[in-house]
C-alpha cells in the first residue's frame, strides 16, 4: 500500500527532525542552564560517597580546601590549576586490566590520554583495593593517574595538572579512597 507523496515527505521530515533534535536537547540544555555550582572549599572531615549502578561504595575525602563537585559515581575536585577526577565502576567479574584498558579508551574520547608506566599502588585502608599506575595527558595538562580494583569496584583516579600548576602525587590521592569506610 503506497502512501501520498506529500504523507511520506512530512513523515520524512518529522523523522529527520527529530533526529537532529534528540542529540541538540542536552547541548541546548547545557549552554542554556548555568554551569553546575563548585562546592565552597572543602574540608577533610566529611567523606564522600560513590555508589556504583550496582550499588557498591566507595567513600572519598574531599583534598583541603579543593572545591568539590559530586557525581554520583564519580567525583571531580579542582585546586589551582590542577584537578582530581575519581569513579568508581562496577567489576562484575570482569578482569580489572581489561576495565581499565576499557576506561581509558573511553577517557581518550573524552580528551585524557593515559598509558600505563608499569607502576603497582594500594590504598591505605582495610580493604583490598589495589591496582596500577599511569601517566595522563590531555591537550592543556599533564599528570598520573590509576586505576584501582578489589572483587566489586574498579576506581579510576587521575590527578591533572596544567603547566603552571601543582598535580598531587598519584599515591597521595589513592589515600583518599576507602572501601571500609563506605559499607
Amino acid at each position: 500500500m503506497k502512501g501520498s507523496p506529500l504523507k511520506q515527505k512530512s513523515a520524512a521530515l518529522a523523522l529527520g527532525a527529530g533526529l537532529l533534535a534528540v542529540p541538540l536537547l542536552p547541548i541546548t540544555a547545557d549552554a542554556v542552564l548555568p554551569e553546575r555550582d563548585w562546592s565552597a572549599a572543602a574540608d577533610e572531615s566529611a567523606p564522600l560517597e560513590l555508589i556504583t549502578e550496582n550499588g557498591d561504595r566507595v567513600a572519598v575525602r574531599a583534598i583541603d580546601g579543593w572545591q568539590v563537585t559530586d557525581h554520583g559515581s564519580s567525583v571531580r575536585m579542582r585546586g589551582e590549576r590542577a584537578v582530581v577526577v575519581i569513579s568508581a565502576y562496577d567489576r562484575s567479574d570482569r578482569d580489572p586490566a581489561a576495565v581499565a584498558h576499557r576506561l581509558m579508551r573511553a577517557n581518550r574520547i573524552g580528551g585524557v590520554s593515559a598509558a600505563f608506566d608499569g607502576g603497582v599502588i594500594t590504598a591505605k585502608d582495610e580493604t583490598s583495593l589495589a591496582g596500577d599506575t599511569c601517566v595522563a595527558v590531555t591537550a592543556t595538562a599533564t599528570g598520573s593517574c590509576a586505576f584501582l580494583y578489589d572483587d566489586d569496584v574498579v576506581v579510576s583516579v587521575i590527578a591533572l595538572a596544567e603547566p603552571q600548576g601543582s598535580v598531587p602525587p598519584i599515591d597521595a590521592v589513592a589515600e583518599l579512597v576507602s572501601r571500609a569506610a563506605a559499607r
